[in-house]
């Protein structure tokens, strides 16, 4: 059996519609030919006209143990059947990621299927590098890699083939990038050129030579529930995915492969016979003696006494002598008499000196105020000369 597995973790460069139309086009040429939709989108179960809803078994069946591989497996056109995908996938993995070797429950689920079975199991993988896609690489021999003739779809490809590396080195020695396939190819775009050549330089001899040409009628059949055969048998997506099969055809066919692939199981092993061991009399020899161990006596040690308080004295000898201590009042600080004259100048009110203290005015000078003087009868009154608009006003109205 052809196990092939369409894998780049690029999305909508065509891995499904490649699935469903390579299939459908090996089917077509007398192929028996296995889809296995591996998506939880599952686009390749729609495309065949399956609702993933009314779906009582999936793929997840069959991951989960729930049922076996020839449980699952329906019918969808003549020589092609379909394990069909639901979103009971997307929930499931990270359940079915925490079992005992989970890298190998596909290949433990389709170990039923023999060679003679089908002639081809096609993988339509999810769009990215996760634990379906680990677990599909891990069973299959070939690997597909649809790409788009655009600048991202090359980006992608040294982490894809990172990827495939490890699986082989790890998990799955047989496994080989077979064949490349272009895809939504404009050969009058200069792009499309340029990175069919890199895709050569890259991938020398594993490049088909089927082009798949952009078609809007390769669009459009997914949504009619039919391949490209069913729905435009005359377009140029059906001439190009017809091609494409009969190039697959001619492949050479997987080489068997000599070794043995990675237990997908530890062994557990068996458990040892319980060994009856004949039990060996020992030779008489001295009674044994007993020792006593020697009694002590308790020894009683009595409770401290309390620790006496600070006004208690307590001695053995004769009775507390008690020592009075006189009582010395604490001396004061003699006074400083600072002179009035010396500690604050002498306050000064309209010309004459203020010089008796405890006064009123005494006490606005020291406190840094100036005192009101109200004129009385008889004081002379200092006429001040007005200013400018004073004398204005004056002239003006006749006053001096």
């Amino acid at each position: 059996m052809f196990t092939i597995a369409l894998v780049n973790q690029k999305g909508g460069v065509g891995k499904s519609t490649t699935a469903v139309n390579l299939s459908a086009g090996l089917a077509r040429l007398g192929k028996r030919v296995l889809l296995i939709d591996l998506d939880p989108q599952g686009h390749s179960t729609l495309a065949l006209g399956f609702q993933p809803r009314q779906m009582t078994t999936s793929v997840y069946s069959l991951l989960s143990g729930s049922h076996r591989v020839r449980e699952v497996i329906r019918p969808a056109a003549e020589n092609l059947w379909i394990i069909p995908s639901t979103i009971d996938l997307a929930g499931g993995e990270a359940e079915l990621a925490a079992r005992p070797h989970p890298h190998f429950i596909l290949r433990n689920a389709m170990a039923e299927l023999g060679d003679a079975d089908f002639d081809f199991a096609i993988v339509d993988s999810p769009p990215q590098l996760g634990f379906l896609n680990v677990n599909s690489l891990a069973w299959v021999r070939e690997v597909f890699i649809p790409v788009q003739c655009e600048f991202y779809a090359l980006h992608g490809l040294a982490l894809l083939m990172n990827t495939i590396d490890r699986v082989r080195a790890q998990l799955n020695p047989a496994l080989q990038v077979s064949a490349v396939i272009p895809c939504q190819v404009n050969p009058r775009r200069a792009l499309t050129r340029d990175v069919l050549a890199e895709l050569e330089k890259h991938f020398p001899g594993r490049v088909l030579k089927t082009r798949i040409r952009v078609n809007v009628r390769l669009a459009e059949a997914p949504g009619h529930g039919k391949s490209i055969f069913d729905y435009a048998p005359e377009s140029n997506g059906a001439i190009d995915y017809g091609a494409l099969a009969a190039e697959v055809v001619a492949l050479p066919p997987p080489a068997p492969w000599i070794g043995a692939l990675p237990v997908a199981e530890i062994p557990v092993a068996p458990k040892p016979e319980p060994v009856v061991e004949t039990p060996v009399q020992a030779e008489p020899g001295p009674e044994p003696v007993v020792v006593e161990a020697p009694q002590f006596e308790p020894i009683i040690v009595a409770e401290p006494e309390p620790a006496l308080q600070s006004s208690e004295v307590r001695t053995a000898g004769p009775e507390p002598v008690e020592v009075a201590f006189a009582e010395v009042a604490p001396r004061e600080p003699e006074p400083v008499r600072v002179p009035i004259e010396a500690a604050a100048p002498t306050p000064v009110a309209n010309g004459t000196p203020l010089t008796e203290p405890g006064s009123f005015a005494h006490k606005l000078a020291m406190a840094g105020l100036r005192p009101i003087v109200v004129r009385r009868p008889g004081m002379e009154e200092v006429k001040r000369e007005g200013g400018l608009t004073q004398k204005i006003l004056g002239k003006l109205f006749g006053k001096k």
